[in-house]
């Protein structure tokens, strides 16, 4: 009796319990032989590793804490000493009248000769952490100080500077402060000063500017407490009143400020006022009214050029060595075209303080769309169709914008927000191969020609004799002719599509090989000259242009330049 061997089948979830199992127990193999090869890789390190622990502390135990416990015994017994012996020097200072101070040098000469290691390790070790704390307290002190030259002039003490420099600048500002050259200085500050070294700190120092109007104190002038406007760091004058100065100054901010609210006015050139000592003369200490009138005037006056025989406005700018933008800018209408006695701006007039107006414009800037082009093999070579246009983007740019006495100098841009993304112009781009035509390949056509329009059969004239000339095509209509889709008969390209006198709106279509068909008196043409048709593609509609009696197709077919009748190619 043959044996009965029994299979079990197990269901998805048991052969997924297997494969699970069958990889827990491969996992757990590989670990246990990655875990034994890591032992016997670390066992060495980590055994060397506690050794050298293991011999470092048996040394710090040896010697440093032994030390440690030798020294702290000593220093109990030395405090123990201390305590008993306090008696003792009380009784020999009272009792038996000796001075305290042989008492202290006996007893302190006594510890010694006993705690002799002890006195002596404590000196090995404070010694170089007091050193520690000497260099660290010297390092702060110095690095808080510096060492400065203490000027004296004429007896006095007028400060202390970094060096020499210090006194060259302020002696060269006090002479021309003054109203002296600088080859006069020694007649106006007659005494030498007299330097001494000094280590001050660095807040101490003086600077070129106050030790300037000590030393113009120390001489025998007769000076005021004043305000002096610098322009551009060049003194202009000096006024008594420091509000004064600045009152003056802001009449000609305050009515740019109310014409422009929420912008930042300010001089263009920089203005400063300085508190200090200044000779008290008509050329140096002025009144209010002369300084409103010296702001208010120009320091450069406007230049003009007269045209001259021969000159160009490329020629003008260049002799005055500016661009040719610059002058059309400061001449509003000019043209290139310019005549013998016309007067030209070629520089405009500098206002003593010029006022810069800083605000923020918006304006909005155009992206231009991407042209994106795909191939297409419905279309033949050469040919491009647009299947969707392109629009640009619009951007709204903001800017910090600055005119100066209200012509627009500079711009900075800010930031800038897409409002409106552009759209890709998409076009097509022919890659079909064009039979019989410049730089195509011969293709094998129908061998037939389609029929050229859609809908309509019915032939009113045919081809050959018409009346006194010869009907070169077949005329196609029928019933509502109008607007009926003409196709092409076959593919080609567009030879001529347009206006062609009797012909009305007419399309010519070139096939290649000697063949070319002809659709005439269209209401609308589709496409255009040069461009590729594939058999079948509608080209216009059926309409009633040029000469003819009523709506049709007129269907030409040209063979090698002459008319041929259509109707034995057509299919």
């Amino acid at each position: 009796m043959a044996a009965k061997h029994s299979h079990t089948t197990l269901t998805p979830a048991g052969q997924l319990y297997r494969l699970i199992r069958c990889y827990g127990l491969q996992l757990r193999r590989h670990a246990r032989r990655i875990g034994r090869r890591a032992v016997r890789l670390l066992k060495k390190p980590v055994y060397w590793i506690g050794a050298a622990v293991y011999a470092v502390w048996l040394f710090l135990d040896r010697h440093a804490l032994q030390w440690l416990h030798t020294f702290a015994g000593q220093m109990r017994r030395l405090l123990r000493d201390i305590r008993a012996v306090r008696p003792n020097i009380r009784r020999a200072v009272r009792v038996d009248g000796e001075k305290r101070g042989a008492v202290l040098r006996r007893y302190a000469a006594a510890a010694y000769d006993r705690y002799g290691r002890l006195f002596r390790g404590l000196f090995q070790v404070l010694l170089p952490v007091a050193g520690c704390i000497v260099m660290v307290m010297t390092i702060s002190y110095f690095s808080g100080v510096t060492f400065a030259l203490e000027i004296h002039y004429n007896g006095q003490s007028l400060g202390y500077i970094s060096d020499e420099s210090v006194y060259t600048a302020a002696r060269d500002s006090a002479n021309e402060l003054i109203g002296t050259n600088q080859e006069e200085h020694a007649n106006v500050l007659k005494t030498q000063p007299v330097y001494a070294l000094k280590i001050v700190r660095r807040g101490e120092l003086t600077d070129a500017r106050t030790l300037r109007d000590r030393l113009i104190e120390a001489s025998d002038y007769d000076l005021t407490d004043a305000c002096g406007i610098y322009i551009d760091g060049e003194l202009l004058c000096a006024v008594r009143n420091e509000t004064d100065a600045i009152r003056v100054l802001d009449t000609l901010l305050e009515p740019v400020r109310q014409a422009n609210p929420g912008t930042i006015v300010d001089f263009v050139e920089n203005v400063e006022y300085v508190q200090g000592l200044y000779p008290d003369t008509e050329e140096i200490l002025w009144d209010a009214d002369k300084l409103l009138e010296t702001v208010q005037g120009t320091k450069q006056a406007a230049v003009y050029y007269t045209v001259a025989e021969g000159d160009t406005v490329s020629g003008i700018a260049q002799k005055y060595d500016k661009s040719s933008s610059e002058l059309f800018v400061m001449n509003p209408g000019l043209t290139e075209e310019i005549h013998i006695g016309d007067v030209l701006t070629v520089s405009n007039e500098v206002r003593f303080l010029r006022v810069q107006v800083t605000r923020t414009e918006q304006r909005e800037e155009e992206i231009p769309y991407d042209t994106i082009e795909s191939d297409n093999n419905k279309l033949y070579k050469g040919v491009k169709r647009t299947t969707r246009e392109g629009q640009n983007g619009i951007d709204r740019v903001t800017e910090l914008v600055s005119y100066v006495d209200g012509v627009r100098v500079s711009a900075q841009e800010i930031s800038r927000e897409r409002i409106k993304d552009p759209v890709d112009k998409l076009v097509d781009v022919g890659t079909r191969e064009v039979s019989g035509l410049p730089g195509g390949v011969v293709v094998a056509g129908s061998g037939t020609l389609g029929w050229p329009v859609e809908g309509l059969y019915q032939i009113s004239s045919a081809y050959g004799p018409r009346w006194t000339s010869t009907h070169g095509g077949v005329d196609i209509t029928g019933s509502g002719a109008t607007g009926h889709r003409i196709l092409a008969a076959e593919a080609g390209r567009v030879e001529y599509a347009g206006w062609d006198g009797a012909y009305g709106n007419c399309i010519v279509i070139n096939h290649g090989n000697g063949l070319k068909t002809r659709y005439a008196h269209c209401m609308t043409l589709y496409v255009s000259s040069g461009e590729y048709v594939e058999r079948g593609e509608v080209i216009g509609l059926v309409g009633s242009t040029g000469r003819v009696t009523g709506p049709h197709l007129h269907f030409e077919v040209i063979r090698n330049g002459t008319r041929v009748n259509p109707l034995p190619y057509i299919q």
